[in-house]
C-alpha cells in the first residue's frame, strides 16, 4: 500500500511530465506578455482610404469598461468610444465624434485602461481610435489626449501604438503630416492602425484593452480622452 503523500508526489510527477510536452508542441502554458510585441504607426483617417471602409457596429452588444472616468459622470462614460454617430446612414456605421469617454485619475491618465468585450467572437482587420476629444478643434487642444498606448487583444497579441502628429492649417485649411510655415496644430481625427494586412486573414478576438502609456497634455485641462474606437472587421475598399 502507498501511503497519501507518496500517491500525491506520484501524481504530482505524472502531471508534470504529462504538461511539459503539451506545452512544447501547442503553447498550452504561454503565458500572454511571452508574444513579442508589435509597434504599429497610427495613419490619419483624412489622408488614408482604409479609415473609410465598412465597420462593426457593436454599439449595443459590446461591453466597455474602463478603470476610471472623470467626475464618475455619464457625460464621460466608457460606452461613448462605441455610441453610433447620429450622422450615420442607414446600413453604415461610424462612431460619433461629440462624444467622449475621459479618465478620472489624477494626473494625465498615464496607466489608465479601457477594455471592451465583445458579445462573440470579433473579426478585426483594422483598428481606428480617436485620441482626444474630437468634438471641436478647440476642445481637442485643450484636453489631453494618447501619444503612446499598448493594445492587448484576447489572443494574446500585444502592440505598441504610437499617435502620430498630423498637422492642420487654420489659414487654408489644409492638413499635412508635415510642418507648415504658416500657423498649425494637432488635428481632432481618428487614426488607423491595421492589426491584420492586406491578404491576410482577419484575426478573431473576444476582447481588447487599451492602456495609456504616454499621453500630449491638454492645454487647459489634463484629462486624457477617447472618442471614437472602430473596429473594421475585414478587408473591403468597395464603399
Amino acid at each position: 500500500m502507498y501511503g497519501l503523500s507518496e500517491v500525491e508526489e506520484g501524481d504530482q510527477e505524472m502531471k508534470k511530465n504529462r504538461c511539459i510536452p503539451l506545452c512544447f508542441s501547442i503553447g498550452c502554458l504561454l503565458p500572454l506578455n511571452l508574444y513579442a510585441m508589435q509597434t504599429l504607426l497610427g495613419e490619419s483617417c483624412e489622408q488614408n482610404l482604409v479609415c473609410d471602409m465598412r465597420k462593426s457596429d457593436v454599439s449595443g452588444s459590446a461591453r466597455v469598461t474602463a478603470t476610471s472616468t472623470l467626475n464618475n459622470s455619464r457625460r464621460y462614460v466608457p460606452a461613448n468610444v462605441l455610441d453610433r454617430s447620429p450622422d450615420a446612414t442607414p446600413g453604415h456605421y461610424w462612431g460619433n465624434p461629440k462624444t467622449a469617454w475621459c479618465e478620472g485619475v489624477q494626473g494625465s491618465g498615464v496607466g489608465e485602461t479601457i477594455r471592451i468585450d465583445f458579445s462573440g467572437l470579433q473579426p478585426v482587420t483594422v483598428i481606428n481610435i480617436s485620441s482626444g476629444y474630437e468634438k471641436s478643434l478647440d476642445l481637442f487642444a485643450k484636453t489631453s489626449r494618447i501619444k503612446k498606448a499598448s493594445l492587448t487583444l484576447s489572443d494574446g497579441s500585444q502592440y505598441r501604438l504610437v499617435f502620430r502628429k498630423h498637422f492642420y492649417d487654420i489659414s487654408d485649411g489644409k492638413q499635412s503630416w508635415y510642418r507648415m510655415n504658416t500657423r498649425f496644430q494637432d488635428m481632432n481625427s481618428p487614426q488607423v492602425f491595421v492589426i491584420s494586412p492586406e491578404g491576410q486573414p482577419p484575426k478573431q478576438i473576444r476582447w481588447l484593452e487599451l492602456s495609456i502609456t504616454e499621453t500630449v497634455k491638454g492645454s487647459k485641462y489634463q484629462d486624457t480622452c477617447i472618442s471614437r474606437i472602430e473596429i473594421t472587421p475585414r478587408w473591403d475598399m468597395n464603399f
